[in-house]
């Protein structure tokens, strides 16, 4: 089962990779999410000074795992619309972004106290802070914040919907 979800975030990778098309006065970022209930890849694509980010974060969820409660992560694609708020420059060319905005979620999760897989949709916010390097390096510090709902159970007689803990 592990093997199954290297493949697909490799795969996703990929897909990633080759949506990168930079043109004048674009940037777009490829980078790793570390947390301690996460670990996945994200992408940036940011038009042009002033205009919102489109921000995706292909997670897989530790949680359970984290725990000692579960084996196997769940999964999270993530999506936030991020509005730089300020931005400082200094004169050795590198720089600082604010940015925060909303966003969604969607996934297939363990939620906290549950033994079942359960799909989880809902919405997201997100604040963070980057540091933009002259070498293309960016290293940046945010917090989210996401509520939904979860799908559970084996067939449509018995699905439940509940609000998802994700604690």
């Amino acid at each position: 089962m592990t093997r199954l979800w290297g493949t697909i975030l490799l795969a996703l990778m990929g897909s990633l990779v080759s949506m990168v098309a930079c043109a004048q006065g674009t940037r777009s970022e490829l980078g790793a999410v570390y947390s301690p209930k996460e670990v996945g890849l994200s992408y940036t694509y940011a038009a042009s000074d002033g205009n919102p980010w489109q921000m995706f974060r292909l997670v897989a969820d530790l949680s359970d795992v984290v725990r000692g409660e579960s084996a196997t992560p769940g999964v999270r694609l993530v999506y936030n619309m991020g509005y730089p708020i300020r931005s400082w420059r200094s004169l050795s060319g590198t720089f600082l972004d604010l940015v925060a905005g909303p966003g969604a979620v969607i996934g297939l999760v363990k939620d906290y106290g549950s033994d079942n897989f359960s799909a989880v949709a809902g919405l997201s916010g997100m604040i963070g802070l980057y540091h933009h390097f002259t070498s293309r390096f960016v290293l940046g510090i945010g917090f989210n914040a996401e509520l939904g709902i979860c799908l559970s159970g084996k067939n449509t007689q018995n699905t439940e919907i509940s609000y998802w803990k994700n604690q």
